[in-house]
């Protein structure tokens, strides 16, 4: 009895037909020492059975991943990349639609603004974003709640400095509110 494993689903054929997974190159044959190929697999004494019980169970689905095309980014991160762009394009008026009355954001610096101060900091120019870049981000939704969090780098002036790549870890919070998602939180923290 011979064995192959095919290289379009990564399945070993055996016999007639019958089919089990096991981890072999695609398209190598061989000649297994048994006939049942989960005797074959358990005798193996370099690996504990155990790994081979979750190998036989994992690759029918890695065969089919391979496939399947990749899902478009969640809407939520979409929109918060929208809202980065806004703001190093100085989009004043952009970025102020998504902020919703009550934010809190608080910068990395520690420093905590409403959203009063933080768009009159914008519009005069004492912070200017050049670029915000993200690194990292993943999005959870509890009913009309969106907890974003990731890592990011910017290029900033504030304060008489310029920083450039400065990277920071951070939460940004929004809520819906008659079908509208607003910021109301944000929080960062400087990365080493």
């Amino acid at each position: 009895i011979h064995a192959t494993v095919t290289a379009d689903t990564g399945i070993t054929r055996w016999g007639r037909g019958a089919a089990v997974a096991y981890p072999v190159a695609p398209g190598s044959r061989y000649r297994p020492a048994s006939v049942n190929p989960l005797e074959t697999v358990m005798r193996t004494r370099r690996t504990h059975p155990s790994l081979w019980i979750a190998i036989l169970l994992a690759l029918p689905a890695a065969g089919t991943l391979a496939d399947t095309p990749k899902a478009a980014p969640d809407p939520m991160l979409s929109f918060e990349a929208e809202r980065f762009r806004m703001t190093a394009a100085r989009d004043i008026e952009g970025v102020e639609r998504v902020l919703a009355d009550e934010l809190s954001y608080c910068h990395s610096t520690g420093r905590c603004e409403t959203k009063a101060e933080y768009i009159a900091n914008l519009r005069s120019g004492r912070t200017l974003y050049h670029k915000i870049e993200v690194l990292e981000s993943r999005v959870r939704y509890y009913g009309d709640i969106a907890i974003l969090n990731g890592r990011i780098s910017i290029d900033v002036e504030a304060g008489g400095q310029s920083i450039k790549g400065l990277k920071m870890s951070y939460t940004d919070v929004y809520r819906r509110t008659e079908g509208r998602w607003l910021m109301i939180a944000w929080h960062s923290s400087p990365l080493p």
